[in-house]
C-alpha cells in the first residue's frame, strides 16, 4: 500500500493490515467527495483531506489542523515519519494476503484455496515434489497464483487438467501420504 493512495473508486472501502511492533491494525480507507475517510478498529472514522503528496511527503489536514509525514518503503516496510516519531511497519493488503494463502496448501492435497480456472499443471503421477515446488497455476480473480507442495513427496493423483473451474478448496493434486 501507498500511503495516501487507497483504491480511486468513490466510497469503497479498502482494508489494511498495519503491523508495528507485532500488533496487528486493521484500518479501512475509503474516498470520499472531500477527501478519505479512514478508520483505525473499532474507533471514530476521521474524515482527512489530502494537501500535497511527493515521492516521500504527504500533508494532510485533519480537523482543521495541518500535519506532515515523511514516508519511505525499503523492502516490505513502511517507514513514517510524524512529529519527531519514527513508526516501522508493514501494511498488507488483505486481498493480496488471501491470494498468497492461496498457493500453498496442507497435508496431502494441494488445492485452491478460491475459485478459479487451471491455467497449468506442471506435474504428472509418480513425480518427485519438493516443499515449494509449483504444482499448477490457477487464475483467480484476474491473477495467475501458483499451487505449491506443502512438503516433499510424490505425486499420487492428478485431480484436475488445464482448462477446468474450480470450486474454493478444489483438489488440484494429491500426495502420497507421508510416512
Amino acid at each position: 500500500m501507498e500511503v495516501g493512495k487507497p483504491d480511486s473508486s468513490l466510497g469503497k472501502t479498502m482494508k489494511y493490515e498495519i503491523e508495528i511492533q507485532d500488533e496487528t491494525y486493521v484500518v479501512d480507507v475509503s474516498k470520499t467527495d472531500a477527501g478519505y475517510a479512514v478508520r483505525i478498529g473499532d474507533g471514530e472514522e476521521m474524515n482527512v483531506q489530502k494537501i500535497a503528496h511527493s515521492d516521500s511527503l504527504l500533508q494532510l489536514l485533519y480537523n482543521n489542523r495541518s500535519f506532515s509525514l515523511r514516508h519511505a518503503v525499503r523492502d516490505e516496510e513502511q517507514e513514517i515519519h510524524w512529529e519527531g516519531t519514527r513508526i516501522v511497519g508493514t501494511a498488507v493488503d488483505p486481498r493480496k494476503k488471501v491470494l498468497q494463502l492461496a498457493g500453498v496448501s496442507g497435508g496431502d492435497v494441494i488445492a485452491s484455496q478460491m475459485p478459479g480456472r487451471v491455467l497449468s499443471i506442471s506435474v504428472q503421477v509418480g513425480d518427485v515434489v519438493s516443499k515449494g515446488d509449483i504444482v499448477a497455476t490457477v487464475e483467480a480473480m484476474k491473477m495467475e497464483n501458483p499451487l505449491k507442495s506443502p512438503r516433499d513427496g510424490v505425486v499420487e493423483e492428478v485431480c484436475a487438467q488445464s482448462g477446468d473451474l474450480l470450486e474454493a478448496k478444489g483438489v488440484v493434486v494429491r500426495l502420497e501420504p507421508s510416512a
